[in-house]
């Protein structure tokens, strides 16, 4: 194996390590939650700057440069992601440059997607989606109670008007 070039990017180190170790789904999760947009972008430069120095022949997908606007960092991730797995189909891994990391404190912590964490946040998902349900009860009920109460007549009052008059 020839030797390859240290690039020092952790959001590419930890995907490299990841990929293909874990679910998709949870590399997803992992990355679009834990790195910024930005962060996503300068890894989606560097990746496709590095595959496009690739002597390949397979023709890469094509692929915006830049993300903007809403969702970047999950947009940004798609796009790693498919870059990714264009490399794995094509068997172009080993071709790659080692991406490193210089502090793996600046890495996602998979533990808390695929751990003992990851039942806590189910539980808690399944808790906030029941309290909108509740929610949107209460104020059903809350409506169907004032559509009631705005048809009831008034009580019976004592007729004031009528006190201490004395009828002919």
């Amino acid at each position: 194996m020839a030797d390859r070039r240290v690039v020092l990017s952790d959001t590419l180190c930890f995907l490299k390590c990841k990929f293909g170790r874990i679910p998709l789904k949870t590399i997803h999760s992992a990355l679009s939650d834990f790195y910024l947009g930005e962060q996503l972008s300068a890894a989606k430069q560097q990746l496709l700057d590095d595959i496009s120095e690739m002597n390949s022949s397979i023709k890469l997908p094509h692929m915006p440069r830049r993300r903007d606007g809403d969702n970047k960092a999950i947009k940004e991730t798609d796009d790693i992601i498919s870059l990714f797995t264009f490399i794995d189909e094509n068997k172009l891994q080993d071709v790659l440059p080692r991406y490193v990391s210089d502090n793996p404190y600046v890495m996602p912590p998979i533990s808390v997607y695929e751990g003992d964490l990851h039942g806590i946040v189910k539980m808690l998902s399944a808790l906030g989606n029941k309290v909108e349900e509740y929610g949107t009860m209460i104020a059903m009920l809350s409506r169907g109670m004032q559509e009631v109460q705005s048809r009831i007549a008034p009580p019976w009052q004592p007729r004031a008007a009528t006190r201490g008059i004395p009828h002919h």
